[in-house]
């Protein structure tokens, strides 16, 4: 943490006495989760909850964007990188998508250095099938020229 130079003894005995009384019940409860499988358990479920949104995404992509946007495969994660087909800059794209209420990044804000293909950033874990489905849809509308 940083802090101004006279604020650091505040800051030390604030952290120790919150550091004094590790919540031993909620680390009970966490070992229990995990010795008894059910985090392995959620962890397989949410997998395959997730690959059956990331298939969604991409057939609805498709079927709507197939000649604006080339939706890749989310090897991990809950998000993926759709690479944009048009002359559109990918910062444009996600301004447009935006204003209709979608909530996607362009890749590019995310890089300083390096130049590369416009692409967006799309999430897919937070939402169900009807809803990847329609964001498609709106999508489509803020690509079209």
């Amino acid at each position: 943490m940083v802090v101004p130079e006279r604020m650091v003894s505040a800051f030390e005995a604030a952290r120790s006495f919150v550091d004094r009384h590790p919540p031993t019940l909620d680390q009970a409860i966490l070992a229990e989760f995990i010795t008894e499988g059910q985090f392995g358990h959620h962890v397989r479920r949410m997998r395959q909850t997730y690959s059956e949104r990331m298939s969604v995404l991409k057939e609805a992509s498709r079927k709507h964007l197939g000649g604006l946007l080339d939706v890749t495969d989310a090897a991990a994660g809950m998000r993926t990188v759709a690479w944009l087909k048009t002359r559109t800059s990918d910062k444009t794209a996600a301004q447009r998508a935006q204003t209709l209420g979608l909530e996607l990044a362009a890749l590019s804000t995310f890089t300083i250095r390096h130049s590369h293909k416009p692409a967006l950033i799309l999430g897919f874990a937070g939402c169900n099938p009807s809803e990847l489905r329609r964001g498609i849809s709106v999508l489509a509308a803020a690509l079209e020229p």
